[in-house]
């Protein structure tokens, strides 16, 4: 059997985690205000270790470290990370982003502002709240196991090109 593509995220114990929001990705060009104002603000009170860019060896080694893992907003859309930190066990701290009802994750991240006028409060909130926090990680890994994982979508895929071919109505699928 081959190693799949979504083997790599996975959650470690959630008592082995760090208890700080960890971060991964590029934040220093201008086009990254939001991502370098929430840094700077957790960073004030140490509550974040920036891993800055990694590249994809180290990444899901960080990501499943963290309690809580950072994520901007900057393109109001969904990033491929949001369901890789998911996956990997941490909580996703994100401002809301398009497509979260869609994508059935609404409810199941901690939200701070666009502003990141809250974003101390709601981390320090969710680092010191186990139980909330374990709850929405488990939620949501629950949901991206069932509907976001790469052979989840390759079977959507797979479906959509039947239909196409078929001439049959493409139906959505979540």
């Amino acid at each position: 059997m081959g190693f799949k593509k979504e083997e790599e995220f996975y959650s470690l114990n959630f008592n082995d985690h760090i208890k700080k929001v960890g971060f991964v990705g590029t934040w220093k060009p201008k086009v990254y205000n939001q991502r370098q104002k929430a840094i700077e603000l957790l960073s004030k009170k140490g509550l974040i270790d920036n891993y800055g860019r990694t590249g994809p060896i180290k990444c899901p080694d960080i990501l499943r470290k963290y309690r809580i893992m950072l994520n901007s907003n900057e393109l109001n859309s969904p990033y491929a990370k949001v369901f890789e930190i998911i996956k990997s066990g941490s909580l996703l701290l994100s401002p809301r982003f398009n497509g979260t009802k869609r994508l059935l994750l609404d409810n199941l991240y901690a939200k701070y502002k666009n502003d990141c006028s809250n974003i101390m409060k709601i981390a320090k909130y969710y680092l010191n709240n186990e139980s909330e926090s374990k709850d929405l990680i488990n939620r949501s890994e629950e949901i991206v196991k069932n509907y976001h994982t790469h052979s989840k979508r390759i079977i959507e895929f797979k479906k959509i090109l039947e239909n196409l071919y078929n001439e049959d109505r493409i139906e959505e699928i979540w």
